[in-house]
């Protein structure tokens, strides 16, 4: 059986200028959602991060996915630079940077409230490839 507590899974990665704290567990399997990973973006409130939204279903999802919990910039224990324009862009940007870092080309993407507004802006913003 894995490990898959909040210590066990708990990495980090630079997103350009920032680190971006996440939790990862799973593999891709290639028969289901044709092995792309699947990222989790949490809610806003006091105290939101990854863990606190998603961790319990972390188990579940990665019998069948390489899953990433990602603490959004400004939350959890990523850095948490200025916002100087709409949170939405400001945090897609980085989830971009963050996904060149890790080499993932593409994903399926969930968001949780705030999380939501992330990859809606990321899903307009950063289509990619065709």
């Amino acid at each position: 059986m894995s490990d898959f507590s909040k210590e066990a899974t708990r990495k980090s990665a630079k997103a350009g200028d920032i680190t971006l704290n996440y939790y990862e567990a799973g593999e891709a399997k290639a028969d289901v959602g044709a092995g792309l990973p699947f990222v989790m973006l949490h809610g806003g409130g006091p105290g939101a991060s990854a863990w606190s939204n998603f961790g319990s279903a972390l188990p579940r999802f990665a019998e069948n996915f390489r899953t990433l919990l990602v603490d959004q910039p400004g939350f959890g224990q990523s850095d948490k630079p200025e916002v100087t324009a709409n949170y939405f862009r400001h945090s897609a940007s980085y989830l971009v940077k963050f996904l060149d870092e890790l080499q993932i080309e593409k994903v399926h993407l969930l968001g949780n409230s705030l999380g939501g507004g992330t990859a809606t802006r990321f899903a307009l913003e950063y289509p990619g490839p065709g």
